[in-house]
């Protein structure tokens, strides 16, 4: 019995340990709603923990934040540790359930969080950074990381989210409720069909909000727009913010609520954020033009919208921003729901007839939206990836004459805008 009470003891320390996870993080606060850099501890156990001779500290700083004499986690409990109490309690003054001033700042690039106990042993350690396939959102756009499943791998990047806007420190994950939301984004229109780049706002609540003293800015802070004052979100109802009235009429001349000129555009890799009249962030989304946002939006003739399930959730997951509608849909909801399968969002699709071929004729059949494949090319390419030769301009149809080729494999691929949208194999067999 003496031998084995030392174990119990053993096991039981180790399962305090394994109780206390690392649960959400804000490593670069927006600079108009700056809460200090924070993190969230979460005992996911059935007992309480004490924290006396307990350190944190992040990998890049030499110096540990030692855990106040006391405290102790009951089962279930959430503690936030911050870098500045001042400016965390001007953000967040209902949250009384924090601990600091920590000695260090976390990296707004990139860290690892390390917590020990008090025996100096590591209990948990979670990397993070600000690039794919992280999610940029927390990287200074006001929205943190939050974990997705607290038994999972605490370094997968999959498996943190970004949340609310400015979080939710000391307290689980709840549902979003941003009165004003941006619900469709069009940043590269197609050269022959441009609008110019415009943003669709949408008013989640009951009430008319006027837009007198708002804002709208990219990722760049001297890049404002400022609504006119007599700019209005109806009750359930949307506005959009357009870069060139004439562009942007000549493609939706009946959209009426609108707002502009902005003098900016947006790029390909880029967000929009949604400024108070006091100047304070209220709503951001960060996004790209590649995997796993949807590339149809970049130049193809799409635009970004946002699943309506999303509005009150996860809004900076790229699975939840899709390309349905050929142009968009200003001023009006689509019906896109979450969950559509890749290959239904493609535009087009190929298929080669008849392969292998004998001739130097290649037979093939394409399918979808006929504006996307008249504005595309067909380039035929070695299995070493050289280019052959083109055919501008495919058709529902095609009959290519082929250069005198060689028997072996080749490919042929689809192409709009410099991105190949469909690669099909072929073998060349006389």
């Amino acid at each position: 019995m003496k031998k084995l009470l030392p174990f119990l003891a053993l096991l039981l320390t180790l399962s305090s340990r394994a109780q206390i996870r690392i649960t959400e993080i804000n490593y670069n606060s927006d600079s108009t709603v700056n809460s200090s850099n924070w993190f969230e501890l979460h005992n996911a156990g059935a007992s309480a923990v004490s924290l006396n001779g307990w350190t944190a500290k992040p990998h890049s700083f030499p110096t540990s934040f030692s855990f106040p004499n006391g405290t102790t986690m009951q089962p279930g409990a959430y503690l936030v540790v911050v870098s500045n109490d001042t400016e965390f309690t001007a953000i967040h003054p209902s949250v009384s359930n924090f601990v600091g001033n920590t000695p260090f700042q976390l990296n707004n690039t990139a860290d690892t969080i390390e917590l020990y106990d008090n025996s100096s042993t590591l209990v948990e350690s979670v990397a993070y950074f600000d690039s794919i396939p992280w999610l940029k959102g927390a990287d200074g756009f006001g929205r943190t990381l939050e974990v997705v499943n607290e038994n999972g791998n605490a370094n997968d990047p999959h498996n943190w989210f970004n949340g609310c806007m400015f979080g939710s420190p000391g307290t689980a994950y709840t549902p979003c409720n941003d009165p004003i939301v941006v619900n469709e984004i069009n940043y590269s229109s197609n050269v022959n069909i441009d609008a110019g780049d415009w943003i669709e706002l949408y008013n989640r609540t009951n009430s008319t909000i006027s837009l007198n003293g708002y804002s709208l800015k990219d990722d760049n802070d001297t890049h404002i727009y400022f609504f006119p004052v007599n700019a209005s979100l109806p009750a359930h109802g949307f506005l959009v913010a357009y870069s060139d009235y004439l562009k942007f009429h000549a493609r939706h001349p009946n959209a009426l609520n609108i707002a502009g000129p902005f003098s900016f555009g947006y790029g390909k890799t880029d967000a929009v954020r949604i400024f108070s009249p006091a100047g304070k962030l209220m709503f951001s989304v960060a996004y790209r033009d590649s995997l796993p946002w949807n590339w149809m939006a970049s130049g193809a003739g799409y635009t970004l919208e946002l699943v309506t399930s999303a509005q009150t959730g996860h809004i900076q997951d790229p699975a939840n921003w899709i390309c349905c509608t050929l142009e968009g849909s200003p001023l009006a909801f689509t019906g896109c729901a979450a969950g559509v399968e890749e290959n239904d969002m493609l535009p087009v699709d190929m298929t080669v007839l008849g392969n292998p071929i004998a001739q130097h004729q290649l037979c093939l059949q394409c399918r979808g939206d006929a504006f996307l494949l008249h504005q595309s090319r067909l380039d035929i390419r070695s299995l070493n990836g050289s280019l052959i030769c083109s055919f501008p301009h495919p058709e529902t149809q095609n009959t290519l004459a082929l250069p005198a080729l060689p028997d072996g494999i080749y490919f042929i691929q689809l192409v709009l805008n410099g991105k190949t949208l469909v690669t099909r194999k072929f073998v060349k067999n006389d």
